[in-house]
């Protein structure tokens, strides 16, 4: 069976596609590549849409026995419908299609032992978008840049990762940011990342914890005021705090215990993001981290009693960590 980028560049598609998974970017990227292979972007006579988990089956069986007009064939796009994570009998019917008649179902999250899953991956094409490795993501922003026509050095991409994350959502909006900055230049530089890139959350708390260790008070004060202006909420900066000393006590613990890929899938991060995690766990010593998170933990609590305003909380963490 061929793969969905075989399928899009031949232009030979499955009748039955399944694209999900955490990566929305490239899972809406293949959905509209479908969609155009096809020669339907445009043509609503053809394409017929479900979204929700309120949808009957009856009703979509009805559209797929329907031949397509003045078109070689017809597509049903159904979004979000739920069926692979549910008992249902639509298996059971999809082989008296006309062959004219297309499927692309495109969901979040699905059971893989479900019989609709296991019919669309022995008869169709499953595919699955999860986050990409550091190395395919760094090709990813190289090549993005460069059909723009711009030059880029790894340094600098991995300066953009850092920034803005690894989310390619995020991602493109940033490169798109990048390429209009510098649109009278062949190339795209750092000082080009640092003066548009938006740093995200995520990274800030990151930088704010590298702040703790240098026992640089100032620094980290300064990261919160900028979370702070950009209408970040306290408590999400206290939720995340707490999270991010979670993920550094648990890469310490499997140091020497599992694999970067296997630390990365117990945690819930990119594997090329557990050797910044390593790095920044071994600047402090268990104890040190234990008392944070309890500190951590504590303020959390103080703050959903009411007991303590949340802007406030986080401050004094800053404040204590640094003693």
């Amino acid at each position: 069976m061929q793969t969905i980028t075989d399928q899009i560049k031949t232009g030979n598609l499955s009748r039955f596609h399944l694209l999900f998974g955490e990566e929305s970017y490239m899972v809406r990227y293949y959905k509209n590549q479908i969609i155009k292979t096809m020669g339907l972007a445009e043509d609503e006579m053809n394409l017929s849409r479900f979204e929700g988990d309120e949808l009957e089956i009856s009703a979509l069986l009805d559209i797929a026995q329907t031949l397509p007009f003045f078109a070689e064939r017809r597509l049903i796009l159904v979004s979000d419908s739920g069926l692979f994570k549910k008992a249902n009998d639509l298996a059971d019917f999809l082989d008296g299609v006309p062959e004219t008649t297309y499927f692309l179902f495109v969901e979040k999250a699905v059971d893989k032992r479900n019989r609709l899953y296991k019919y669309i991956s022995k008869n169709g094409c499953v595919t699955e978008s999860n986050p990409k490795s550091e190395g395919e993501l760094v090709n990813w922003v190289a090549v993005y840049l460069k059909s723009a026509g711009k030059a880029v050095s790894r340094n600098t991409v991995m300066n953009i990762l850092h920034r803005t994350g690894t989310s390619m959502e995020l991602l493109s909006g940033e490169l798109e940011k990048l390429i209009s900055y510098a649109w009278d230049r062949d190339a795209v530089t750092d000082s080009d990342a640092e003066a548009v890139c938006t740093v995200q959350i995520t990274n800030k708390i990151f930088d704010m914890i590298d702040a703790v260790a240098e026992a640089n008070p100032k620094k980290a004060f300064r990261l919160y005021h900028d979370l702070l202006e950009s209408k970040d909420p306290p408590a999400r900066i206290l939720y995340l705090f707490i999270r991010h000393m979670n993920q550094l006590l648990q890469v310490k613990e499997e140091q020497g215990r599992s694999s970067r890929d296997e630390t990365a899938r117990k945690i819930g991060v990119p594997p090329f993001a557990i050797r910044k995690l390593a790095a920044q766990a071994n600047r402090f010593p268990d104890q040190k981290l234990l008392g944070m998170l309890k500190e951590l933990i504590d303020l959390e609590e103080a703050v959903k009693s009411g007991r303590m305003v949340d802007q406030i909380s986080v401050e004094i963490f800053i404040s204590e960590s640094n003693l």
